[in-house]
């Protein structure tokens, strides 16, 4: 493994596996952690102290904060990002969903997908760097629209209620060439903490077939699965949601 800063915080998750406590990271792909992935707490912090310690036990979640050793940079999206952004997004558009889309379905799911520049005027959309290249993008947002870009029909910025209405995760993007990189991951955690102290109690997102795995990965279920033929095709998609 080379040698990196520890400049970002990724959440593992505890859960119970044949009545004994197992940690899964949630950096799988990386080296030394798919080996660990089903170790208990105590062989996880034994044998891969190179890659993480122990900071916080939050009792009520059962969850575990750790530092992890990637050099991974985060800020808010800026106007002038935009022309990057919408690249990275056709990169990730076109590549990531050929396992699951047919290709007349990935033309369609363009009409569906893509930036919401509401989300960069809000401060609520994040960028991820990797040594000064953008490697990822996603946001959340206090406003009703699911999902969908600035092209996109039917959208809504009446502002949700913390109280009763879960925020919503939006326009989710890893460039292909980082993907299993832990960056997704990161921008959901910014996401979850940010919807959180503005007093939201869930999130709620529509995730692609190709994103579906790491949202289930990171403790989404589904609400229903659903498809959008806005663009010419149906694309199948799945509404999920995490309660905090």
């Amino acid at each position: 493994m080379p040698s990196v800063r520890l400049t970002w915080r990724a959440i593992c998750l505890f859960e119970a596996f044949d009545g004994e406590s197992r940690v899964f990271p949630l950096l799988r792909g990386q080296r030394g952690l798919d080996r660990a992935a089903s170790r208990t707490r105590s062989e996880w912090f034994t044998c891969e102290p190179f890659a993480c310690r122990f900071l916080e036990a939050k009792r009520d979640r059962k969850r575990i904060e750790l530092t992890m050793a990637y050099d991974l940079h985060h800020r808010l999206a800026r106007r002038e990002d935009i022309p990057d952004l919408t690249a990275l997004m056709e990169a990730a558009i076109a590549e990531l969903q050929k396992p699951f889309l047919s290709p007349g379905q990935i033309a369609s799911s363009r009409a569906i997908m893509g930036l919401d520049t509401q989300l960069i005027d809000d401060g609520t959309y994040f960028v991820v760097e990797v040594a000064g290249a953008l490697a990822g993008c996603g946001g959340w947002s206090r406003r009703a629209t699911l999902y969908g870009g600035d092209r996109s029909p039917g959208r809504d910025a009446a502002l949700l209620d913390p109280a009763k209405d879960p925020a919503r995760v939006r326009a989710m993007y890893t460039h292909p060439a980082y993907v299993r990189q832990g960056v997704g991951r990161l921008i959901l955690l910014l996401c979850e903490e940010a919807a959180r102290a503005e007093g939201f109690k869930q999130v709620e997102l529509m995730a692609t077939m190709a994103g579906e795995p790491l949202y289930r990965a990171c403790g989404y279920e589904p609400v229903e699965r659903t498809s959008d033929d806005r663009g010419g095709t149906a694309v199948p998609l799945m509404r999920m949601r995490k309660g905090f």
